[in-house]
Order: C-alpha cells, then sequence, then structure tokens
C-alpha cells in the first residue's frame, strides 16, 4: 500500500493512529526495559539540544479543562507524522524516542535481505534522523514552536513568502482565481491560531467569488486595505503568538451587555464597572436589533483596552443574550454591503482591540430572562446613573458586581458609535414611548397604603469607642476575583468550557481507554448557537463581610 495513492489516505489513518497508540502505551509500560528492548533506528537520532540555563520558563495560564498530569511523555499523530513531547526529566527523552521506530516496526516490520517482495522501509531514516531531535524549539506542521517561551510562531521563509506575495497583488491590484485561492488558504492557516484573522477575509473570499468566472479580477480598494491589514497580521504571527492564548483557557475577565431599539449597556463582572448608550431619536432603527447587540458587546470590551485594564494573555468572556452576537465574536464573514456594513465594521473593529491587546476572547450565549443588569442599563434610561445604580443593588443585590460604578461612554467610542450609524440609511420613524426593562416593570406597583403619620422616634443609642480596632481582610486581586465568580453556581454555563467537538484528547494508553472513532458534523446552526442551554440564575456576593 502506497502512501498518498488514490485509494489509500483514508486507510493510511488506521495504520498511523495504531502505531500512535502503541507508542503511548510503550511510554506508560513501566515493564518497558527500553534500554534493552529498541529498535536499532532510535540509536542514530541525535541527542536532544536544550536552551541555555540563563533563559526564563514562560509561566501557563489556568486552562479551562482538565488535562491529565503526565510525567513520561506523549505521542500525537498528524497523518504520517509522529508527534513527542515529554518533560525532560531521568531518562524520558531516550525512552519516547525509542518507543517510535518500535511500534512502527511492530506493525510495519523492518527491511530483511530475505525478503522475497523488495520494498524500502517504511521510516524514512535521513528525515528521521533530522527531524526527530528533541528540542526545545522546533518546526511542527508548519508552525515554530518554542517551549520555553510558549509561543508559537509562524516561520521565517513563509512569512517572508507570502507577505512578498500579497504585496505582488497589492502593487498588481490584480488577481487570478488560482492565486488569491492560495493566498486567501495561506491567511486561513494562519487564521488557525490568529482567529481574529477571519475577520478580514470576507471581502477578499468576494473577490474570489468574482475571478471565478473570469479566472481573475481587479481588486477594490476596500480589498486592497484588507491585504495590508492581513500583511500586520502577518508580521504578528511571525513574530510569536502566546500559547496560553490558543490553548482552553479559564476566564480572566467577564462582561456582559444588552441591547434594545432605544440605548445599549454593559458591565464588567470582575470590575463593576458598567456603561450604557441611549440612543438619539434620529439613529433609532437604522440597523438590526442583533447588531446593536454585538455592538454591545465589542464596547463593553473596548472601554477596559481603552483604560488598560485588559493585560496581554487575558482571557476575555463575554456574555450576551443574542446568538448571533455570540457567533459574530468567534467568527464572521461579512462583506461591504449596505445589509452587512455596520456587521462587518464592527468585526474588524473587535478584531484589531483583540489584536491589539494581545489577549484570547470566548463567547457564551446567556439568557435573555436573567441578564437583568444588562437590560436595565440598556432600557432604563429614565433614571440617572446615581437611581440606577440604587435601584439594580435593592433589586437584584446577589446578582450586582462587587463595586458597581456606571460611567459614561467615553467620547472615542461614543463618536464612532454616531459616525458609523449616521452613515446608514434613515428608515421610517416610529414614534413609540421607550419600553423599560422587565426589572423595572416588576418594581413599579400601586401603593395601597398611606404613610404613618406618627412621629419617628429613634431607638439607636451612641455607639461606644472601641480601642482594639480590626481591620477586615484586603480586597480581592482580579485574578481572586475571576476564580470567586467561576465558583459560583450557575454564574457561567459549564457546558461552554467543555473543549468544542473539533477537539478532543488522545487517551494516554489504548489499554484502559479507546481513541475516539469520530467526530460530530458541524452545521451553521450549531456554530452560531453552541450554547443552546439555559444558564442558570447568577447569586454571588461578597462573603468577606
Amino acid at each position: 500500500m502506497t502512501f498518498g495513492g488514490a485509494p489509500c489516505p483514508s486507510l493510511w489513518g488506521y495504520f498511523s493512529e495504531t502505531i500512535t497508540d502503541v507508542c503511548n502505551t510503550l511510554i506508560q509500560c513501566s515493564s518497558w526495559d527500553f534500554m534493552a528492548f529498541s529498535d536499532e533506528t532510535s540509536s542514530k537520532i541525535p541527542n536532544p539540544i536544550s536552551l541555555p540555563n540563563n533563559i526564563p520558563f514562560a509561566q501557563a495560564k489556568a486552562m479551562a479543562v482538565d488535562i491529565p498530569v503526565n510525567d513520561l511523555g506523549k505521542v500525537d499523530v498528524f497523518i504520517d507524522d509522529n508527534i513527542a513531547i515529554t518533560p525532560d526529566l531521568n531518562c524520558n527523552t531516550t525512552r519516547v524516542i525509542r518507543a517510535i521506530p518500535l511500534a512502527i516496526h511492530s506493525i510495519a516490520r523492518p527491511v530483511v535481505s530475505t525478503d522475497d517482495i523488495p520494498r524500502v522501509d517504511i521510516i524514512s531514516a535521513n528525515k528521521f534522523q533530522a527531524e526527530g531531535t528533541f528540542e526545545e524549539v522546533k518546526i511542527v506542521l508548519g508552525w515554530h514552536i518554542n517551549t520555553r517561551s510558549l509561543l508559537i510562531s509562524l516561520p521565517r521563509d513563509k512569512h517572508q513568502k507570502w507577505s512578498h506575495d500579497i504585496n505582488k497583488l497589492i502593487s498588481s491590484r490584480r488577481t487570478t482565481y488560482d492565486v488569491l485561492e492560495s493566498t486567501i488558504g495561506r491567511l486561513n492557516h494562519t487564521a488557525g491560531f490568529i482567529p481574529m484573522l477571519r475577520h478580514f477575509l470576507g471581502r477578499l473570499r468576494q473577490a474570489l467569488f468574482r475571478s471565478a468566472t473570469n479566472k481573475w479580477t481587479n481588486f477594490r480598494l476596500c480589498e486592497i486595505s484588507d491585504l495590508h491589514i492581513c500583511l500586520t497580521i502577518l508580521d504578528h504571527a511571525a513574530t510569536g503568538i502566546p500559547i496560553n492564548n490558543i490553548v482552553f483557557r479559564k476566564p480572566t475577565t467577564f462582561y456582559r451587555s444588552d441591547a434594545s431599539e432605544f440605548g445599549m449597556g454593559g458591565y464588567n463582572l470582575t470590575s463593576g464597572l458598567a456603561w450604557r448608550y441611549q440612543l438619539p431619536v434620529d439613529l433609532r432603527l437604522r440597523t438590526s436589533l442583533n447588531s446593536l447587540e454585538f455592538l454591545a458587546c465589542v464596547i463593553t470590551i473596548w472601554i477596559d483596552i481603552i483604560n488598560n485594564k485588559i493585560q496581554p494573555e487575558d482571557c476575555i468572556l463575554s456574555q450576551s443574550d443574542s446568538t448571533s452576537a455570540t457567533g459574530w465574536l468567534r467568527k464572521s464573514n461579512f462583506h461591504d454591503s449596505e445589509e452587512s456594513f455596520i456587521q462587518m465594521v464592527t468585526a474588524r473593529q473587535l478584531a484589531t482591540l483583540i489584536l491589539k491587546s494581545n489577549s484570547c476572547l470566548y463567547s457564551q450565549w446567556f439568557s435573555g430572562g436573567e441578564n437583568l443588569i444588562a437590560d436595565s442599563l440598556s432600557r432604563d434610561f429614565h433614571l440617572n446613573d446615581s437611581a440606577l445604580s440604587k435601584f439594580l443593588i435593592s433589586s437584584v443585590p446577589h446578582q450586582v458586581p462587587f463595586g458597581l460604578k456606571i460611567k459614561p461612554l467615553p467620547s472615542e467610542i461614543s463618536s464612532w458609535l454616531t459616525s458609523m450609524l449616521q452613515n446608514l440609511p434613515e428608515k421610517e420613524r416610529r414614534l413609540k414611548e421607550p419600553t423599560r426593562s422587565s426589572l423595572w416593570h416588576g418594581s413599579v406597583t400601586n401603593p395601597t397604603l398611606r404613610p404613618s403619620e406618627l412621629q419617628e422616634i429613634g431607638t439607636s443609642k451612641t455607639s461606644q469607642k472601641i480601642r482594639n480596632i480590626r481591620y477586615w481582610a484586603p480586597s480581592a486581586t482580579q485574578s481572586e476575583k475571576a476564580d470567586y465568580i467561576l465558583s459560583q453556581p450557575g454564574l457561567i454555563n459549564r457546558n461552554q468550557l467543555e473543549p468544542p467537538w473539533i477537539m478532543w484528547h488522545r487517551p494516554t494508553s489504548w489499554l484502559e481507554e479507546l481513541t475516539q472513532g469520530s467526530t460530530k458534523t458541524g452545521n451553521l446552526r450549531l456554530f452560531y448557537n453552541d450554547s443552546f442551554v439555559d444558564t442558570e440564575l447568577a447569586m454571588f456576593q461578597n462573603d468577606d463581610k
């Protein structure tokens, strides 16, 4: 069976996956004497290459999924490339490197002189010696990985080649179908580690669609602009992307937002900073409610970036009761048509903010019936900021974040928002009174009892001075607040923190746990509605009182 032959690619996985499972079983097998029982191919591998001791180790961030502790090492596979990693402890490197050739030859048998049918060895000795060395910095599947600094980057040769080809497209201002298809494929490859890049590929795909008819097309000015942005992102990929930003992380910053046809609002669950913006009458109904929900999500994040509250490698969780908005936060494919103009501009602004802050972003649907604070921020404009804060604290004290403070929208953001909405065509206005939040409607009742006319008599006595004064513990830090929020039942949808169906963990040993045979088939509905289970009512408060 030849690798790469027409009948073979799918069948080859049966063998390569099995070989990988045998490798992991050998590595974990305490009775395997790897010094005495091994394959001679492994003896040709050069010694491991380590970085100087004065280079510090980067700190890994807390993950949202449980990865079993394994001090011996592990092997995974992509088609025919076995990828091994292990802590440099004891004789781990020797153990792992001897497991791979032994597993391969246990299944495929090495070539011997007595073979009746001539054949080549299944292991390419030259390639194995060139690429099989254990290193802390290594190119794996086309990406340069530094396990000491926890950075993954685009190799220099790829960066130079891809950037050169994009610059040629910008200079010529035209392209053929094949060239543009290859360029989009490269950019999509990069987007695997920089997801925000996908927000800038929509118009390029429109150009690809145009070139499919005539085999070539001229670029529009907006498409040239997107190519320039892609060049900047390729530079960012060449510099290095923190691995902490591409794994399944525990969120460190939590946002909730909401929108109505009359305004928008949102707040930070960690810091308590809230905002709201009442849409002017002439700017209402110019775009869809889903677009306003998307805008509210982005503005809530934007405010903290302006105030330098988001640090590099922070993990952001944005919650909204709009399934469309939560989907657009992850990925979009908008172009510059009139109906999707505002979504496209908002998506590009989001991508720019996340790339600038060097952070990662998760999104989660949150039940609108329980998103009471954000709903009130986007509707109850008849109350001033102070009155609304008091109303929320008295109405839903268990949902109010620590130190709730409503601040006006920064002028930079309000100007951007107003300008964008003014560029949209004005639709027919409807004379409609603003609707208040469900929280406000539930609190308004008609009094049936008259106030007492009796004179108030004070019963409290003057408190005595206390000599031994005890102070409360210091306020929690940002990370401690994040841990506290995560610990509260019902605040965060735990299903959202599970790995999505496209990622799964290879069992360490096939003797204990079977490798997953298949994965679910994705579809558009599931993509935009990953979390459709109702989130329980948030109940949390400061227990340090």
